[in-house]
């Protein structure tokens, strides 16, 4: 975890998977994370704070996953059985009900009880060294996997008390979800504004006319 934290970044680290896979994740695919944006006190039974994820997953870098309760828009279509097939992604369950990141399509509200997953997969083979980024500026959450963006998620947000309060400040932390896995690299750079390379990929902070008053009233 930083110490430091941060209201705008370009973090990036680079990784690769070792052979062990230990408790309940002995079995399943080889799981770690940044999570960025953390605040609050972490969990006690994993050490994770309420934040954004970029999960590092084999077949699954650059999901979003909920941490601790938090929300975040995106635009795609939620995984069928049909579609599942032309999705890298497998569900750990059939419980699972997940969002397949896809540019232009319809924007919904993901929740702590769905993930957002990407359409493609450009991880390095195994044992190869990879190199995953996050852009993060404004509400926009940019996940970059080796040099291509691979999921575009918006406004992040979670609860405290009452009120809901946007995710737009705090620290990075790596996380450790039972699979060896080695990192190198590790740098952050402030953000003052969206670097101009990423601009395209931004999405406006609100979906439709919620929120929005007329000014020009005659």
């Amino acid at each position: 975890t930083t110490v430091e934290e941060f209201d705008g970044l370009h973090f990036r680290v680079q990784y690769r998977w070792g052979l062990g896979r230990f408790g309940n994740r002995a079995a399943v695919s080889r799981d770690t994370g940044i999570l960025y944006a953390a605040v609050g006190p972490p969990d006690p039974r994993t050490g994770w704070m309420t934040s954004v994820e970029n999960n590092i997953m084999e077949k699954g870098t650059c999901q979003w996953w909920s941490v601790n309760g938090a929300v975040i828009d995106a635009e795609g279509e939620w995984i069928t059985d049909a579609n599942e097939l032309f999705v890298p992604y497998k569900r750990e369950g059939r419980g699972e009900r997940n969002l397949v990141w896809r540019r232009g399509a319809p924007r919904v509200a993901v929740t702590k009880d769905n993930g957002i997953t990407p359409p493609f997969d450009v991880e390095q083979p195994f044992g190869n060294w990879n190199t995953v980024e996050v852009v993060f500026w404004g509400g926009q959450c940019i996940h970059v996997l080796n040099g291509r963006v691979n999921l575009v998620a918006v406004n992040p947000r979670h609860r405290d008390g009452d009120a809901w309060r946007p995710l737009a400040r705090g620290r990075i932390q790596l996380q450790s979800e039972g699979a060896e896995v080695s990192f190198r690299k590790a740098e952050v750079r402030p953000l003052r504004g969206m670097p101009v390379e990423y601009r395209e990929f931004m999405l406006s902070p609100a979906a439709d006319e919620e929120g929005f008053t007329p000014l020009l009233t005659g």
